[in-house]
């Protein structure tokens, strides 16, 4: 695999060299580490002068594997078992370019292709770019609680203190009696029922 991103990373660097001025910040490199044990630091001392500058590098350390496995899935076989992968994203995070092994040439130039398409979609409000869909990076409307990839792990929520506000009756002797104590949770103060719970502590005391 080294000779194989020897001969790739070096393409790439070119590529955004070459076109960096006119894309800007909307198209972006990301590389991803997968099926190698070296720290990603090590790693990326190696292979960050072979590759084009990018803010974020990403490293799957999972025991499972669990990036390859991603794209490993029937739905999409875009790793069959040959590194490196090349793939490009549009403007909604969907994957519409792919290569495995080393691209050449033509391949190079097809790429360049669609990462101007991509970008003109994005600069023009192409309707694919606002698609909702579970991994657009957007939180949108209907996702919170079901979408943690784009909107994060719901909080967990906090039972409600129960408080009471009246006489209490026991079913054993049919007696009304009056609670002792106001529990921690009050209803707030100057209210109708923070004022009967009072009224019931003071008679409780009597």
């Amino acid at each position: 695999m080294v000779r194989r991103l020897q001969e790739v990373l070096p393409d790439l660097r070119e590529l955004f060299e070459r076109r960096g001025a006119s894309w800007g910040d909307s198209v972006r490199f990301l590389p991803v580490q997968v099926l190698d044990p070296t720290a990603p630091e090590d790693a990326i001392r190696t292979w960050g002068p072979l590759m084009p500058a990018s803010h974020v590098q990403v490293a799957d350390r999972s025991l499972a594997d669990s990036f390859v496995a991603a794209l490993r899935d029937d739905s999409r076989r875009l790793y069959q078992g040959t590194l490196p992968v090349t793939l490009a994203l549009d403007c909604n995070r969907r994957v519409r370019w792919a290569r495995i092994g080393v691209p050449g040439e033509a391949e190079m130039k097809e790429l360049e292709d669609w990462l101007d398409t991509f970008r003109a979609e994005m600069t023009d409000g192409d309707p694919r770019c606002r698609q909702v869909w579970c991994g657009n990076g957007r939180c949108e409307a209907g996702e919170a609680g079901r979408c943690e990839e784009d909107c994060g792990t719901p909080p967990k929520r906090r039972r409600a203190s129960a408080w009471c506000r009246g006489p209490l009756r026991s079913r054993s002797s049919g007696r009304t009696r009056w609670p002792r104590t106001i529990p921690p949770s009050v209803p707030p103060s100057g209210s109708r029922a923070h004022k009967s719970a009072r009224a019931a502590t003071r008679r409780a005391g009597a």
